[in-house]
Protein backbone atom coordinates (compact mmCIF):
# COMPACT_ATOMS: atom_id res chain seq x y z
CA UNK A 1 0.00 0.00 0.00
CA UNK A 2 1.11 3.24 -0.78
CA UNK A 3 3.13 5.11 2.19
CA UNK A 4 0.45 6.95 4.27
CA UNK A 5 2.27 9.73 4.61
CA UNK A 6 2.68 10.16 0.88
CA UNK A 7 -1.15 9.48 0.37
CA UNK A 8 -2.04 12.53 2.64
CA UNK A 9 -0.01 14.90 1.01
CA UNK A 10 -1.74 13.67 -1.81
CA UNK A 11 -5.27 14.41 -0.36
CA UNK A 12 -4.26 17.66 0.78
CA UNK A 13 -4.66 19.32 -3.29
CA UNK A 14 -8.28 17.83 -3.24
CA UNK A 15 -9.84 18.20 0.35
CA UNK A 16 -9.53 20.76 3.09
CA UNK A 17 -6.19 21.39 4.07
CA UNK A 18 -4.70 19.54 7.21
CA UNK A 19 -2.21 20.26 9.55
CA UNK A 20 -0.29 17.05 8.18
CA UNK A 21 2.91 18.08 10.10
CA UNK A 22 1.13 18.28 13.41
CA UNK A 23 -0.18 14.61 12.84
CA UNK A 24 3.72 13.10 11.68
CA UNK A 25 5.35 15.12 13.84
CA UNK A 26 7.96 16.07 11.51
CA UNK A 27 8.02 19.03 9.48
CA UNK A 28 9.12 17.20 5.82
CA UNK A 29 8.99 18.71 2.34
CA UNK A 30 9.94 16.82 -0.50
CA UNK A 31 10.79 17.66 -3.98
CA UNK A 32 8.25 17.54 -7.11
CA UNK A 33 8.62 13.93 -8.47
CA UNK A 34 10.28 14.44 -12.55
CA UNK A 35 8.56 12.09 -15.19
CA UNK A 36 11.47 9.87 -16.40
CA UNK A 37 10.04 9.60 -19.64
CA UNK A 38 8.05 12.18 -21.28
CA UNK A 39 7.11 11.28 -24.43
CA UNK A 40 3.68 9.69 -25.12
CA UNK A 41 4.93 6.04 -26.70
CA UNK A 42 2.72 3.11 -26.23
CA UNK A 43 5.53 1.03 -24.48
CA UNK A 44 7.28 2.60 -21.28
CA UNK A 45 9.77 0.75 -20.08
CA UNK A 46 13.15 0.13 -19.37
CA UNK A 47 14.83 2.35 -22.44
CA UNK A 48 17.19 3.84 -19.68
CA UNK A 49 19.28 1.10 -20.89
CA UNK A 50 21.52 2.75 -23.33
CA UNK A 51 24.23 1.68 -25.44
CA UNK A 52 26.76 3.19 -23.00
CA UNK A 53 24.88 1.74 -20.59
CA UNK A 54 24.96 -1.92 -21.78
CA UNK A 55 28.48 -1.42 -22.76
CA UNK A 56 29.72 -1.97 -19.37
CA UNK A 57 28.73 -5.18 -16.75
CA UNK A 58 25.76 -5.65 -14.79
CA UNK A 59 26.89 -5.81 -10.97
CA UNK A 60 25.63 -8.28 -8.49
CA UNK A 61 24.56 -11.61 -8.32
CA UNK A 62 24.42 -13.41 -11.55
CA UNK A 63 22.46 -16.76 -10.36
CA UNK A 64 19.19 -15.35 -11.44
CA UNK A 65 15.69 -17.21 -11.20
CA UNK A 66 14.72 -17.61 -14.88
CA UNK A 67 11.69 -15.57 -16.27
CA UNK A 68 9.99 -16.24 -19.76
CA UNK A 69 10.55 -13.13 -21.90
CA UNK A 70 9.72 -13.02 -25.53
CA UNK A 71 9.24 -15.92 -28.22
CA UNK A 72 9.77 -19.11 -26.16
CA UNK A 73 13.06 -17.91 -24.55
CA UNK A 74 14.12 -17.76 -20.69
CA UNK A 75 15.97 -14.93 -19.35
CA UNK A 76 18.36 -15.06 -16.77
CA UNK A 77 18.69 -11.35 -16.16
CA UNK A 78 16.17 -8.43 -15.71
CA UNK A 79 13.17 -8.52 -16.19
CA UNK A 80 10.61 -6.04 -17.86
CA UNK A 81 7.23 -4.33 -16.89
CA UNK A 82 4.20 -5.21 -18.74
CA UNK A 83 1.22 -2.98 -18.54
CA UNK A 84 -2.44 -3.68 -19.31
CA UNK A 85 -5.27 -1.48 -18.80
CA UNK A 86 -8.10 -3.22 -17.47
CA UNK A 87 -10.67 -0.62 -17.48
CA UNK A 88 -12.78 -0.32 -20.33
CA UNK A 89 -14.73 2.91 -20.99
CA UNK A 90 -14.59 5.42 -18.60
CA UNK A 91 -12.39 5.72 -15.90
CA UNK A 92 -12.90 2.65 -12.70
CA UNK A 93 -13.82 5.46 -10.27
CA UNK A 94 -15.36 8.81 -10.57
CA UNK A 95 -13.48 12.20 -10.55
CA UNK A 96 -13.28 12.89 -6.76
CA UNK A 97 -12.48 9.60 -5.83
CA UNK A 98 -9.53 8.96 -4.02
CA UNK A 99 -8.63 5.24 -3.87
CA UNK A 100 -6.31 4.38 -0.70
CA UNK A 101 -6.01 0.33 -1.09
CA UNK A 102 -7.59 -2.76 -2.78
CA UNK A 103 -7.81 -6.32 -1.79
CA UNK A 104 -9.45 -9.43 -3.20
CA UNK A 105 -11.78 -11.26 -0.68
CA UNK A 106 -14.15 -13.99 -0.40
CA UNK A 107 -13.50 -14.23 -4.64
CA UNK A 108 -14.67 -11.08 -4.69
CA UNK A 109 -12.61 -7.15 -5.23
CA UNK A 110 -12.49 -4.32 -2.59
CA UNK A 111 -11.17 -1.01 -2.76
CA UNK A 112 -11.42 2.17 0.29
CA UNK A 113 -10.96 5.25 0.48
CA UNK A 114 -13.07 8.53 0.10
CA UNK A 115 -15.09 10.51 -2.18
CA UNK A 116 -14.49 14.55 -3.08
CA UNK A 117 -16.42 17.27 -5.34
CA UNK A 118 -17.25 16.42 -7.88
CA UNK A 119 -18.29 12.89 -6.88
CA UNK A 120 -20.11 14.17 -4.48
CA UNK A 121 -21.35 17.74 -3.19
CA UNK A 122 -20.35 17.03 0.83
CA UNK A 123 -17.08 14.84 1.28
CA UNK A 124 -17.69 10.97 2.34
CA UNK A 125 -14.58 8.61 4.06
CA UNK A 126 -14.68 6.04 4.53
CA UNK A 127 -15.97 4.68 1.06
CA UNK A 128 -15.81 1.27 0.10
CA UNK A 129 -16.57 -0.16 -3.62
CA UNK A 130 -16.98 -3.50 -4.95
CA UNK A 131 -16.22 -5.32 -7.83
CA UNK A 132 -16.96 -9.51 -9.41
CA UNK A 133 -13.77 -8.59 -11.63
CA UNK A 134 -12.27 -5.73 -10.90
CA UNK A 135 -12.72 -3.52 -13.40
CA UNK A 136 -16.36 -2.21 -13.09
CA UNK A 137 -17.16 -1.24 -9.88
CA UNK A 138 -19.92 -0.41 -7.66
CA UNK A 139 -20.08 2.05 -4.52
CA UNK A 140 -20.79 -0.90 -1.83
CA UNK A 141 -20.48 1.29 1.36
CA UNK A 142 -20.52 4.46 3.06
CA UNK A 143 -20.95 6.41 6.10
CA UNK A 144 -22.85 9.11 4.65
CA UNK A 145 -20.13 11.64 6.06
CA UNK A 146 -16.68 12.38 6.55
CA UNK A 147 -15.71 10.27 9.56
CA UNK A 148 -12.18 11.08 10.69
CA UNK A 149 -10.90 14.19 8.49
CA UNK A 150 -10.39 14.87 4.99
CA UNK A 151 -7.34 13.51 4.59
CA UNK A 152 -8.14 10.09 4.80
CA UNK A 153 -6.42 6.47 3.49
CA UNK A 154 -7.71 3.26 4.24
CA UNK A 155 -5.91 0.02 4.67
CA UNK A 156 -7.59 -3.74 4.34
CA UNK A 157 -6.65 -6.78 5.65
CA UNK A 158 -8.40 -10.46 4.27
CA UNK A 159 -8.87 -13.02 6.96
CA UNK A 160 -10.69 -16.17 6.79
CA UNK A 161 -13.35 -14.91 8.90
CA UNK A 162 -13.71 -11.51 7.91
CA UNK A 163 -12.41 -8.52 5.94
CA UNK A 164 -11.07 -5.20 8.10
CA UNK A 165 -10.30 -2.03 7.17
CA UNK A 166 -8.24 0.39 8.54
CA UNK A 167 -9.56 4.38 8.57
CA UNK A 168 -6.30 6.64 8.99
CA UNK A 169 -7.22 10.40 9.34
CA UNK A 170 -6.33 13.21 11.03
CA UNK A 171 -7.41 12.17 14.72
CA UNK A 172 -5.61 8.39 14.57
CA UNK A 173 -6.96 5.46 13.48
CA UNK A 174 -10.70 3.49 13.13
CA UNK A 175 -10.91 -0.41 12.68
CA UNK A 176 -14.04 -1.31 10.64
CA UNK A 177 -14.75 -5.01 10.51
CA UNK A 178 -17.55 -7.18 7.95
CA UNK A 179 -18.21 -10.61 7.15
CA UNK A 180 -20.24 -10.30 3.96
CA UNK A 181 -18.63 -7.23 2.59
CA UNK A 182 -22.03 -5.28 2.69
CA UNK A 183 -22.43 -4.72 6.77
CA UNK A 184 -19.39 -3.00 8.62
CA UNK A 185 -19.28 -2.72 12.57
CA UNK A 186 -16.20 -0.77 14.10
CA UNK A 187 -13.73 -2.31 16.41
CA UNK A 188 -11.95 -0.80 19.31
CA UNK A 189 -7.71 -0.35 18.77
CA UNK A 190 -5.46 0.11 21.52
CA UNK A 191 -3.97 3.16 19.49
CA UNK A 192 -6.70 5.34 18.06
CA UNK A 193 -5.11 8.15 18.60
CA UNK A 194 -1.89 6.60 16.54
CA UNK A 195 -2.03 6.96 13.05
CA UNK A 196 -1.10 3.53 11.03
CA UNK A 197 2.14 3.92 9.06
CA UNK A 198 2.58 0.49 7.78
CA UNK A 199 0.97 -3.36 8.38
CA UNK A 200 2.98 -6.18 7.36
CA UNK A 201 1.24 -10.32 7.61
CA UNK A 202 2.74 -13.51 7.60
CA UNK A 203 3.09 -16.47 9.86
CA UNK A 204 -0.42 -16.34 11.17
CA UNK A 205 0.74 -12.92 12.68
CA UNK A 206 0.50 -9.00 12.09
CA UNK A 207 2.63 -6.55 12.76
CA UNK A 208 1.68 -2.73 12.40
CA UNK A 209 3.95 0.62 13.01
CA UNK A 210 2.06 3.67 14.72
CA UNK A 211 2.95 7.09 14.63
CA UNK A 212 2.09 8.69 18.00
CA UNK A 213 0.64 11.68 18.78
CA UNK A 214 4.35 12.34 20.34
CA UNK A 215 7.52 10.34 19.81
CA UNK A 216 8.42 7.68 20.03
CA UNK A 217 6.53 5.64 17.07
CA UNK A 218 5.32 2.44 17.78
CA UNK A 219 5.14 -1.17 16.99
CA UNK A 220 1.53 -3.36 17.70
CA UNK A 221 1.39 -7.18 17.33
CA UNK A 222 -1.54 -9.69 16.78
CA UNK A 223 -2.18 -12.79 15.66
CA UNK A 224 -5.97 -11.74 14.43
CA UNK A 225 -5.10 -7.96 13.79
CA UNK A 226 -7.86 -7.57 15.51
CA UNK A 227 -6.56 -7.03 19.60
CA UNK A 228 -3.41 -5.69 19.06
CA UNK A 229 -0.03 -6.17 21.87
CA UNK A 230 2.27 -3.46 22.15
CA UNK A 231 5.56 -4.41 21.63
CA UNK A 232 8.15 -3.14 23.92
CA UNK A 233 11.30 -1.62 22.33
CA UNK A 234 14.31 -0.39 23.80
CA UNK A 235 16.14 3.21 22.79
CA UNK A 236 14.64 5.42 20.86
CA UNK A 237 13.06 7.89 19.76
CA UNK A 238 12.96 5.93 16.50
CA UNK A 239 10.52 6.60 13.04
CA UNK A 240 9.00 3.45 11.79
CA UNK A 241 7.93 3.32 8.01
CA UNK A 242 7.82 0.15 6.79
CA UNK A 243 7.44 -3.51 8.80
CA UNK A 244 7.68 -6.75 7.25
CA UNK A 245 7.51 -10.60 8.67
CA UNK A 246 9.94 -12.57 7.39
CA UNK A 247 10.74 -16.64 7.39
CA UNK A 248 13.30 -15.50 10.13
CA UNK A 249 11.17 -13.22 11.85
CA UNK A 250 10.53 -9.25 12.44
CA UNK A 251 11.72 -5.97 10.03
CA UNK A 252 10.89 -2.58 11.13
CA UNK A 253 12.32 0.10 8.50
CA UNK A 254 12.65 3.86 9.46
CA UNK A 255 15.28 6.03 10.79
CA UNK A 256 17.29 6.30 13.63
CA UNK A 257 15.36 9.57 15.11
CA UNK A 258 11.58 11.20 14.26
CA UNK A 259 13.92 14.15 12.39
CA UNK A 260 15.88 13.49 9.65
CA UNK A 261 18.57 10.35 10.74
CA UNK A 262 19.94 7.34 9.03
CA UNK A 263 18.46 4.74 7.29
CA UNK A 264 18.17 1.77 9.44
CA UNK A 265 16.84 -1.50 9.52
CA UNK A 266 15.48 -3.14 13.03
CA UNK A 267 15.09 -7.23 13.02
CA UNK A 268 13.64 -9.39 15.71
CA UNK A 269 13.25 -13.11 16.08
CA UNK A 270 10.19 -13.22 18.04
CA UNK A 271 9.87 -9.08 19.09
CA UNK A 272 11.97 -8.94 21.80
CA UNK A 273 15.60 -8.07 21.53
CA UNK A 274 16.14 -6.06 18.11
CA UNK A 275 19.13 -5.35 16.30
CA UNK A 276 19.72 -2.02 14.50
CA UNK A 277 21.59 -1.77 11.05
CA UNK A 278 22.21 1.53 9.71
CA UNK A 279 22.04 1.00 5.52
CA UNK A 280 24.45 4.01 4.89
CA UNK A 281 25.34 7.46 6.97
CA UNK A 282 23.60 9.57 4.85
CA UNK A 283 20.60 11.49 6.52
CA UNK A 284 17.55 9.60 5.12
CA UNK A 285 14.89 6.49 5.85
CA UNK A 286 13.70 3.57 4.98
CA UNK A 287 10.17 3.79 3.02
CA UNK A 288 9.56 0.19 1.82
CA UNK A 289 10.55 -3.42 3.04
CA UNK A 290 9.66 -7.01 1.25
CA UNK A 291 10.74 -10.06 0.65
CA UNK A 292 12.28 -12.30 -2.23
CA UNK A 293 12.87 -16.07 -1.38
CA UNK A 294 15.06 -16.08 1.85
CA UNK A 295 16.20 -12.59 0.81
CA UNK A 296 14.80 -9.13 2.81
CA UNK A 297 14.71 -6.04 0.58
CA UNK A 298 14.60 -2.47 2.02
CA UNK A 299 14.36 0.64 -0.47
CA UNK A 300 15.85 3.98 1.41
CA UNK A 301 15.26 7.44 0.18
CA UNK A 302 18.34 9.54 1.40
CA UNK A 303 17.65 13.30 2.25
CA UNK A 304 19.24 16.89 2.07
CA UNK A 305 18.17 20.10 3.45
CA UNK A 306 18.58 23.42 1.79
CA UNK A 307 17.41 26.76 2.43
CA UNK A 308 15.77 25.12 5.73
CA UNK A 309 13.51 22.61 3.88
CA UNK A 310 14.25 18.93 3.18
CA UNK A 311 14.91 17.57 -0.32
CA UNK A 312 14.77 14.12 -1.34
CA UNK A 313 18.61 13.68 -2.71
CA UNK A 314 18.53 10.08 -4.12
CA UNK A 315 17.22 6.40 -4.01
CA UNK A 316 18.55 3.06 -3.04
CA UNK A 317 17.71 -0.29 -3.10
CA UNK A 318 18.92 -3.14 -0.69
CA UNK A 319 18.87 -6.50 0.25
CA UNK A 320 20.41 -9.09 3.04
CA UNK A 321 20.58 -12.96 2.90
CA UNK A 322 21.25 -12.68 6.68
CA UNK A 323 22.21 -10.43 9.10
CA UNK A 324 24.81 -7.99 6.47
CA UNK A 325 23.36 -5.81 4.32
CA UNK A 326 24.24 -4.81 0.54
CA UNK A 327 23.66 -2.23 -1.97
CA UNK A 328 22.18 -3.84 -4.81
CA UNK A 329 22.80 -2.53 -8.15
CA UNK A 330 20.06 -0.61 -10.60
CA UNK A 331 20.11 0.11 -13.70
CA UNK A 332 18.93 3.54 -14.60
CA UNK A 333 17.24 5.01 -11.89
CA UNK A 334 15.30 3.15 -8.79
CA UNK A 335 12.11 4.79 -7.29
CA UNK A 336 12.91 8.16 -5.09
CA UNK A 337 10.81 7.33 -2.49
CA UNK A 338 9.45 3.75 -2.98
CA UNK A 339 6.14 2.84 -0.64
CA UNK A 340 5.95 -0.72 -1.71
CA UNK A 341 7.93 -3.86 -2.63
CA UNK A 342 5.42 -6.12 -4.37
CA UNK A 343 7.28 -10.06 -4.71
CA UNK A 344 5.26 -12.34 -7.83
CA UNK A 345 6.73 -15.52 -8.68
CA UNK A 346 8.69 -14.16 -11.43
CA UNK A 347 10.18 -11.57 -9.69
CA UNK A 348 9.69 -7.85 -7.46
CA UNK A 349 8.71 -4.88 -8.12
CA UNK A 350 9.44 -1.64 -6.21
CA UNK A 351 7.31 1.22 -6.51
CA UNK A 352 6.80 5.05 -5.26
CA UNK A 353 3.11 6.00 -4.66
CA UNK A 354 3.42 9.47 -6.02
CA UNK A 355 5.15 9.85 -9.44
CA UNK A 356 5.86 7.25 -12.10
CA UNK A 357 9.07 5.47 -11.03
CA UNK A 358 9.40 2.03 -10.38
CA UNK A 359 12.45 -0.98 -10.18
CA UNK A 360 12.00 -4.56 -11.50
CA UNK A 361 14.27 -7.63 -10.79
CA UNK A 362 14.71 -11.66 -10.44
CA UNK A 363 16.64 -11.56 -7.46
CA UNK A 364 16.51 -8.85 -5.47
CA UNK A 365 19.91 -7.92 -6.06
CA UNK A 366 20.32 -6.52 -9.37
CA UNK A 367 17.57 -4.31 -10.84
CA UNK A 368 16.32 -2.48 -13.88
CA UNK A 369 14.20 1.42 -13.42
CA UNK A 370 11.31 1.67 -15.52
CA UNK A 371 8.05 3.46 -15.83
CA UNK A 372 4.28 3.57 -15.22
CA UNK A 373 2.06 4.15 -18.71
CA UNK A 374 2.28 7.53 -19.37
CA UNK A 375 -0.76 9.74 -17.81
CA UNK A 376 -0.45 7.85 -14.58
CA UNK A 377 -0.16 10.53 -12.12
CA UNK A 378 -0.17 8.25 -8.76
CA UNK A 379 -0.07 4.65 -7.85
CA UNK A 380 -3.41 4.53 -5.24
CA UNK A 381 -3.38 0.99 -4.20
CA UNK A 382 -2.10 -2.52 -5.43
CA UNK A 383 -2.73 -5.93 -4.78
CA UNK A 384 -0.77 -8.92 -5.70
CA UNK A 385 -2.89 -11.92 -7.44
CA UNK A 386 -1.26 -14.90 -8.83
CA UNK A 387 2.03 -13.32 -11.34
CA UNK A 388 0.99 -10.04 -11.22
CA UNK A 389 0.37 -6.50 -9.46
CA UNK A 390 -3.19 -5.29 -9.14
CA UNK A 391 -2.94 -1.58 -9.56
CA UNK A 392 -5.42 1.66 -9.09
CA UNK A 393 -3.95 4.54 -9.94
CA UNK A 394 -4.86 7.78 -10.74
CA UNK A 395 -4.66 10.34 -13.87
CA UNK A 396 -6.14 13.83 -15.03
CA UNK A 397 -9.46 12.19 -15.79
CA UNK A 398 -9.97 9.61 -12.54
CA UNK A 399 -8.60 6.31 -11.30
CA UNK A 400 -8.28 3.18 -13.61
CA UNK A 401 -7.29 -0.48 -13.01
CA UNK A 402 -4.06 -1.69 -14.87
CA UNK A 403 -2.05 -5.20 -14.46
CA UNK A 404 1.83 -4.76 -13.91
CA UNK A 405 3.39 -8.39 -15.01
CA UNK A 406 6.99 -9.43 -15.36
CA UNK A 407 5.80 -12.08 -18.12
CA UNK A 408 5.31 -10.54 -21.02
CA UNK A 409 2.31 -11.46 -23.93
CA UNK A 410 2.79 -15.06 -25.73
CA UNK A 411 3.70 -14.25 -29.24
CA UNK A 412 1.20 -15.53 -32.25
CA UNK A 413 1.69 -15.07 -35.90
CA UNK A 414 -1.60 -14.96 -37.49
CA UNK A 415 -2.26 -15.70 -41.58
CA UNK A 416 -4.12 -12.28 -42.99
CA UNK A 417 -7.51 -12.31 -43.90
CA UNK A 418 -7.92 -11.47 -47.78
CA UNK A 419 -9.02 -8.43 -47.36
CA UNK A 420 -6.09 -7.07 -44.95
CA UNK A 421 -4.35 -4.36 -47.30
CA UNK A 422 -0.86 -3.90 -46.32
CA UNK A 423 0.55 -1.78 -44.06
CA UNK A 424 1.67 2.51 -45.42
CA UNK A 425 5.13 3.37 -43.55
CA UNK A 426 2.95 6.48 -42.31
CA UNK A 427 0.38 3.82 -40.52
CA UNK A 428 3.16 2.31 -38.06
CA UNK A 429 4.66 3.40 -34.88
CA UNK A 430 8.19 1.50 -34.01
CA UNK A 431 9.21 1.98 -30.60
CA UNK A 432 11.87 0.39 -28.39
CA UNK A 433 11.06 -2.22 -25.68
CA UNK A 434 13.58 -2.53 -24.12
CA UNK A 435 16.54 -5.46 -22.84
CA UNK A 436 15.92 -8.51 -22.08
CA UNK A 437 18.77 -11.59 -21.47
CA UNK A 438 17.99 -14.90 -23.37
CA UNK A 439 20.88 -16.66 -22.19
CA UNK A 440 24.45 -17.92 -23.05
CA UNK A 441 25.68 -14.35 -23.02
CA UNK A 442 22.94 -13.19 -25.54
CA UNK A 443 20.77 -10.13 -25.46
CA UNK A 444 17.60 -8.96 -27.08
CA UNK A 445 16.56 -5.73 -27.79
CA UNK A 446 12.62 -5.82 -28.70
CA UNK A 447 11.03 -3.03 -30.56
CA UNK A 448 7.49 -3.36 -30.57
CA UNK A 449 5.21 -2.08 -34.35
CA UNK A 450 1.75 -0.69 -33.59
CA UNK A 451 -0.65 0.43 -35.69
CA UNK A 452 -2.02 3.53 -34.34
CA UNK A 453 -4.35 4.37 -37.49
CA UNK A 454 -8.18 3.79 -37.64
CA UNK A 455 -8.24 0.51 -39.96
CA UNK A 456 -6.24 -2.76 -39.83
CA UNK A 457 -3.72 -3.32 -42.26
CA UNK A 458 -0.97 -6.17 -43.18
CA UNK A 459 2.53 -6.42 -41.95
CA UNK A 460 5.02 -8.26 -44.05
CA UNK A 461 6.60 -10.81 -42.08
CA UNK A 462 10.46 -10.90 -43.56
CA UNK A 463 12.14 -7.83 -41.94
CA UNK A 464 15.75 -6.01 -42.97
CA UNK A 465 17.08 -4.18 -39.89
CA UNK A 466 20.18 -1.94 -40.94
CA UNK A 467 22.49 -1.02 -37.90
CA UNK A 468 23.34 2.81 -38.41
CA UNK A 469 26.24 4.75 -36.92
CA UNK A 470 25.84 7.95 -36.41
CA UNK A 471 27.05 9.36 -39.48
CA UNK A 472 24.06 7.38 -40.97
CA UNK A 473 26.20 4.98 -42.47
CA UNK A 474 25.06 1.25 -41.93
CA UNK A 475 27.25 -0.63 -40.03
CA UNK A 476 25.74 -4.22 -40.07
CA UNK A 477 22.12 -5.51 -42.13
CA UNK A 478 20.18 -8.15 -41.01
CA UNK A 479 17.48 -10.11 -42.71
CA UNK A 480 14.66 -12.57 -41.58
CA UNK A 481 12.59 -14.05 -44.30
CA UNK A 482 9.40 -15.64 -42.91
CA UNK A 483 7.75 -18.31 -44.79
CA UNK A 484 4.57 -17.33 -47.48
CA UNK A 485 1.37 -16.72 -45.57
CA UNK A 486 3.31 -15.90 -42.12
CA UNK A 487 2.29 -11.96 -42.34
CA UNK A 488 1.27 -9.89 -39.67
CA UNK A 489 -2.70 -8.81 -39.10
CA UNK A 490 -2.60 -5.59 -37.08
CA UNK A 491 -5.81 -4.09 -35.57
CA UNK A 492 -6.58 -0.78 -35.52
CA UNK A 493 -4.76 0.60 -32.58
CA UNK A 494 -7.23 1.61 -29.60
CA UNK A 495 -8.07 5.29 -28.45
CA UNK A 496 -6.49 4.28 -25.20
CA UNK A 497 -3.52 1.29 -25.90
CA UNK A 498 -2.37 -0.61 -22.42
CA UNK A 499 0.96 -1.60 -22.10
CA UNK A 500 0.88 -4.06 -23.93
CA UNK A 501 -1.81 -2.81 -25.92
CA UNK A 502 -4.33 -5.14 -26.59
CA UNK A 503 -4.49 -8.42 -28.41
CA UNK A 504 -3.02 -7.81 -32.46
CA UNK A 505 -2.58 -4.10 -32.20
CA UNK A 506 0.69 -4.94 -31.69
CA UNK A 507 3.94 -6.98 -33.48
CA UNK A 508 7.15 -7.51 -32.08
CA UNK A 509 10.44 -8.18 -33.68
CA UNK A 510 13.82 -8.95 -31.66
CA UNK A 511 17.81 -7.79 -32.56
CA UNK A 512 19.81 -10.50 -30.41
CA UNK A 513 23.26 -10.01 -29.88
CA UNK A 514 26.44 -10.25 -27.49
CA UNK A 515 27.84 -7.99 -25.20
CA UNK A 516 31.11 -8.62 -23.32
CA UNK A 517 31.31 -9.56 -19.41
CA UNK A 518 27.36 -10.01 -19.21
CA UNK A 519 25.90 -12.12 -16.91
CA UNK A 520 24.76 -15.85 -18.19
CA UNK A 521 28.81 -16.47 -19.70
CA UNK A 522 28.79 -14.40 -22.38
CA UNK A 523 32.31 -13.17 -21.38
CA UNK A 524 34.36 -10.70 -23.39
CA UNK A 525 34.17 -9.75 -27.37
CA UNK A 526 36.60 -11.31 -29.23
CA UNK A 527 36.63 -8.47 -31.77
CA UNK A 528 35.40 -4.53 -31.35
CA UNK A 529 32.41 -4.02 -29.49
CA UNK A 530 29.90 -2.09 -31.89
CA UNK A 531 27.51 0.66 -30.34
CA UNK A 532 25.01 1.68 -33.46
CA UNK A 533 23.17 4.86 -33.12
CA UNK A 534 20.29 3.84 -34.94
CA UNK A 535 18.01 1.72 -36.83
CA UNK A 536 15.94 1.27 -40.03
CA UNK A 537 13.47 -1.10 -40.53
CA UNK A 538 12.11 -2.46 -43.88
CA UNK A 539 9.30 -5.05 -43.94
CA UNK A 540 9.24 -6.73 -46.66
CA UNK A 541 9.88 -4.87 -49.73
CA UNK A 542 7.25 -2.18 -49.63
CA UNK A 543 7.11 -1.02 -45.92
CA UNK A 544 9.67 1.30 -44.51
CA UNK A 545 12.15 2.23 -44.15
CA UNK A 546 11.68 3.35 -40.80
CA UNK A 547 14.49 5.07 -38.76
CA UNK A 548 14.38 4.61 -34.85
CA UNK A 549 17.25 6.65 -33.05
CA UNK A 550 18.59 5.92 -29.88
CA UNK A 551 18.18 2.15 -30.58
CA UNK A 552 20.11 1.37 -27.59
CA UNK A 553 22.54 -2.14 -28.19
CA UNK A 554 25.97 -2.76 -27.94
CA UNK A 555 27.20 -6.04 -29.71
CA UNK A 556 30.37 -8.01 -30.43
CA UNK A 557 30.94 -7.40 -33.75
CA UNK A 558 29.35 -10.63 -36.11
CA UNK A 559 27.39 -11.72 -33.15
CA UNK A 560 24.05 -10.15 -33.80
CA UNK A 561 21.00 -11.78 -35.70
CA UNK A 562 17.00 -10.59 -35.98
CA UNK A 563 13.96 -12.38 -35.69
CA UNK A 564 10.29 -11.42 -36.37
CA UNK A 565 7.91 -10.34 -36.71
CA UNK A 566 5.27 -11.67 -34.98
CA UNK A 567 1.86 -10.48 -33.70
CA UNK A 568 1.12 -10.25 -29.42
CA UNK A 569 -1.88 -12.31 -28.65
Amino acid sequence: MPEIRDLLDAAVGAATPVDIDAIRHRARQRRARRRLFQTGVVFTAVIALTAGLLAHNLAGDTSREPVAAGPGKITSGPVLPFWSLLSTGAPAFPSGALVSDVAKWNGRWYAGGSMFSPAVTVGLEPVVWSSADGTAWQRAWDLGRVNLGSATTVRFVATDAALLLFEVGTPGTRLWRTTDGTHWSQVGLPWEDGVLADLASGNGHYLAAVLGKGPPDQLWSSTDAVSWTAIAFDGGPHRFDAVAITPDGLLAGGADNPAIGRPTVWSSRSGTGWKATALTPDPGEVTALGQRGSRSLAAVTSYRVANGQTQDAGASLWYSSGAAWSRASVIGSAPSHATTIASLPSGVVALQATGDALAVSTDGVSWVGGAVPSGVDMISAIAVEDDAVYVLAQSSIGTDAWRLSLVPPSPMTTVPPPDAPVCRTEQLSVTMAGINAVGGGQWSAAYWVTNPSPTACRLPGSITVDLLAASGTRLRMLVHQQPAGHDVVLRAGPAKPGNPPPAGTTAYFDVFFTMRDMPGGGGDCPTPLVEPAAIRVTFGTTVGPVRIDGQGIAYCRDAVSVDGPAAIS
